[in-house]
């Protein structure tokens, strides 16, 4: 996934340069034993800063997964801890959370650029998209598109979050043979309960491995165009905030 260009938009140049010249002014302010107080134009680079700052770090999360979901650990201390299934649901389950965490923070951005003065917690699709500030916007309709595109992100978030877990009848079925292999009594079957969890887990992980990497290439696409509605707004409401 090709992170680097979300940055390289105008929008994400303007902020990144924005915000080296306020930590400039940080560093001047501390050597004179000072605290920086932020004008209402800094403010406003900071608050959009701080949001830009946690999805960039969420978009190296989603990669992170790509990472652990190829490096299951053979060795023999992880064998005697943890199984196929544990490791699989984890990984999967944290990348489910993420991509929803990157979707809101998505829209706390669009809430700071446009100054909408709507608090983190009421932050969601509907409070954002009804604010007349955003009516026949281009990050409106982006907005409306991705809402719709996430409606089974959402679906599987919801599952994790009222089950306590992730679950398909696939991953139950490398789930039981992981059981049956470390719990059951018949120690001669063991290695075949073993070997039908290891197989199943391989062929499942190629689905899920390439889920996550379409779906990682996307939201990176997604948070690009987005950049790219915001940058008009960015300027104007710095102007306005200078005036």
């Amino acid at each position: 996934m090709d992170k680097d260009k979300v940055l390289q938009t105008k929008f994400g140049k303007q902020v990144t340069e924005d915000s080296v010249d306020i930590a400039k002014l940080a560093i001047a302010q501390d050597k004179k034993k000072k605290k920086l107080v932020p004008t209402s134009e800094q403010s406003y680079i900071l608050r959009v800063s701080d949001v830009i700052v946690e999805i960039n770090n969420l978009l190296d999360n989603l990669e992170y997964c790509e990472i652990f979901l190829n490096s299951y650990s053979a060795s023999a201390a992880w064998k005697k801890k943890y199984d196929w299934s544990h490791y699989i649901r984890y990984h999967y389950e944290v990348w489910i959370m993420n991509l929803v965490r990157l979707y809101e923070r998505i829209l706390i951005l669009v809430n700071e650029v446009y100054d909408l003065g709507v608090e983190d917690k009421q932050v969601n699709y509907r409070t954002i998209s009804s604010n007349r500030h955003l009516e026949n916007t281009g990050t409106l309709k982006l907005l409306k598109k991705i809402d719709d595109a996430l409606n089974n992100i959402r679906a599987a978030r919801n599952q994790v979050l009222h089950r306590s877990m992730y679950d398909d009848d696939k991953l139950k079925r490398v789930a039981m043979f992981d059981f049956v292999a470390r719990h059951g009594n018949n120690q001669k079957e063991r290695g075949s309960f073993i070997f039908a969890a290891k197989l199943d887990a391989k062929i499942y992980l190629m689905t899920k491995k390439k889920e996550v990497k379409e779906n990682n290439i996307k939201m990176v696409d997604i948070v690009e165009a987005i950049y790219k509605t915001l940058d008009i707004k960015y300027d104007e409401m710095k102007r306005h905030l200078v005036a």
